[in-house]
C-alpha cells in the first residue's frame, strides 16, 4: 500500500493552487467579457436610436417642406399658368401658416404610439418599446438676422426637435425653413 502512495504521489498532476489559479482566471476572462459585450450591445442600441430618431424627424421635415411648398401654390388652371399666392397677408405669417399646416398638430408625439396616425406607425422596431418623446417647437426669424431692420419680414421658421427618454432629455436638431412664396413676395415697406 505505501509503495501505491508513493507512485500516485511522482505523477504530474494538478494541484490546489494551480486549480485555484485557474479558475480565478477563468472567472475573470468571463467577466470582462460580459462586460465588454454588454458595453459594444449599448453602443449599438445607442446608434440604433439615433438612426430611428433621425430618421422619424427626417419624414417629420419633409412632410412639412412638402406642405409649406403646396401651401401658396395655385395650380394651372383654365388656361391660366400655375402660379403662387403673393397677396401680401399670405407673405408676412410664415407662423400661422406653419402651425395651420395639416401635419403640425401634433406637435409633440411617441413613435408607434397610433398605429392609425400618420406619427404613430412604427417604421424602426427599435422604437417599438416606447420611451422615445419627440417635440418640435416653432419660432421665426428674419432672413438675415437683423433685428434692426423693420423692411425684413419674419419669413424663416426655426423648428427645434426636442428628443426625450429615459436616458435623456435634449435638443436634438433645429432647422430652418422657408416658405417658397416668400421668394416671390414684395419687400415690406
Amino acid at each position: 500500500m505505501k509503495e501505491h502512495f508513493v507512485e500516485f504521489k511522482k505523477d504530474n498532476g494538478f494541484g490546489l493552487i494551480e486549480t485555484v489559479l485557474s479558475l480565478v482566471f477563468l472567472t475573470l476572462l468571463t467577466s470582462y467579457s460580459l462586460y465588454f459585450i454588454s458595453a459594444r450591445l449599448k453602443v449599438i442600441f445607442n446608434a440604433n436610436i439615433t438612426n430611428a430618431v433621425n430618421d422619424e424627424i427626417r419624414r417629420d421635415i419633409e412632410k412639412l417642406k412638402s406642405e409649406l411648398w403646396s401651401d401658396n401654390f395655385n395650380p394651372s388652371s383654365n388656361g391660366n399658368s400655375a402660379s403662387y399666392n403673393t397677396e401680401l397677408g399670405s407673405c408676412r405669417n410664415i407662423y400661422s401658416r406653419i402651425i395651420n399646416l395639416p401635419s403640425w398638430e401634433p406637435s409633440s408625439w411617441i413613435p408607434g404610439s397610433n398605429q392609425a396616425s400618420n406619427k404613430g406607425q412604427i417604421r424602426n422596431k427599435v422604437l417599438s418599446g416606447g420611451g422615445v418623446t419627440i417635440t418640435r417647437s416653432l419660432r421665426t426669424s428674419a432672413p438675415l438676422y437683423s433685428a434692426n431692420d423693420s423692411s425684413l419680414d419674419l419669413s424663416i421658421a426655426q423648428i427645434k426637435y426636442q428628443v426625450k427618454t429615459k436616458d435623456f432629455d435634449k435638443l436634438w436638431t433645429v432647422i430652418n425653413l422657408s416658405n417658397e412664396a416668400h421668394s416671390w413676395c414684395p419687400p415690406s415697406n
